[in-house]
């Protein structure tokens, strides 16, 4: 994943990873979408049980101002012409009418599609706020716990976007508490973390 001052570029797994955890509920707009926030540099994607993060490292560009929303569906519809390895999808700043731009290029720039969408107006929830933080070393009670299926095998989707080649696991504090997945992979520059209550929790 990339990131300038005015476009996001994200390649097939990688959007396939954050539209896997996007609500699929269409009667709740903040969440069946897909954030792109520029002050924290993160693309975002929740159904409330679960959450994908990737932060993309600043560089050398400048910092936007703006966050968000497009929506699952628009994600989903241009999705399929990204069909090649090295496809990209860019998704430029919206105008002020809130219409933006999702362009899928290939390999060499040359672009295959193009689609303009409205944002979604809706806030998207303070997701740094249920981000916990790393074990960093300490002992948890909780040693056991169980992980809904589908839950891991989307898991496992955000491993693959990264081409992970280690996971770091933060177990929850407690039994209600969220686990915290943290992956670093091969490619250099973003960093993938993904939030999941757990469906049984073994306290010792």
């Amino acid at each position: 994943m990339r990131y300038s001052e005015n476009h996001w570029q994200l390649d097939k797994l990688e959007l396939r990873a954050l539209c896997a955890v996007a609500s699929k509920d269409e009667t709740r707009p903040h969440l069946n979408a897909v954030c792109f926030d520029e002050p924290t540099r993160c693309a975002v994607a929740t159904d409330g049980h679960r959450l994908v993060r990737a932060r993309v490292e600043p560089g050398d560009v400048s910092l936007g101002s703006r966050q968000y929303l497009v929506s699952l569906a628009a994600l989903k519809g241009v999705a399929p012409l990204l069909k090649h390895k090295g496809d990209m999808l860019c998704i430029n700043r919206p105008d002020t009418d809130g219409k933006i731009e999702l362009q899928a290029i290939d390999k060499n720039g040359q672009s295959k599609g193009v689609m303009h969408v409205q944002t979604v107006d809706h806030p998207f929830p303070p997701y740094d706020q249920v981000v916990p933080g790393k074990m960093n070393g300490e002992k948890r009670d909780v040693e056991r716990y169980g992980m809904n299926a589908i839950y891991a095998a989307d898991l496992a989707l955000m491993q693959r976007a990264c081409d992970a080649t280690k996971v770091e696991v933060s177990t929850p504090e407690g039994a209600m508490d969220p686990i915290r997945y943290d992956c670093t992979g091969q490619y250099c520059g973003t960093e993938w973390t993904a939030v999941i209550m757990p469906c049984r929790v073994v306290s010792t």
